[in-house]
């Protein structure tokens, strides 16, 4: 059932979300769709971590990392940049740094992923 609920999505000239329910009970959701998140919530981490070094970015870098997908392209400039800064740094030696791969925007990335300003999620 699944490779025909692929070739319907791919198909469809309108967006289209597949529900699949197998024999054996289980469901599906066709594409996998990501959570909303708060735009806010992407804004804050990209502009804080403006303001770390390479002694305290590590969790804004982790949260950024995870978040990835609704970073704009704007926004991957700016945590491109910054984390090119922190790694420019000063070291010291034997310290260890963790590399992050280069943030890019997705292309399936629109604003229906951001909640509602308003939202109180």
């Amino acid at each position: 059932m699944l490779p025909s609920a692929l070739r319907y999505i791919e198909s469809s000239l309108a967006p289209a979300v597949c529900l699949v329910v197998s024999e054996d009970g289980y469901v599906n959701m066709v594409p996998t769709l990501r959570h909303q998140i708060k735009k806010q919530d992407i804004e804050y981490h990209v502009e804080l971590l403006k303001t770390l070094t390479s002694d305290n970015y590590h969790s804004t870098r982790s949260w950024l990392d995870e978040h990835r997908f609704y970073l704009r392209s704007e926004q991957c400039d700016v945590v491109n940049t910054e984390l090119t800064r922190i790694k420019d740094e000063p070291q010291e030696v034997g310290k260890i740094r963790l590399t992050t791969p280069v943030f890019n925007p997705d292309p399936e990335m629109n604003e229906s992923y951001y909640l509602d300003e308003f939202s109180q999620e």
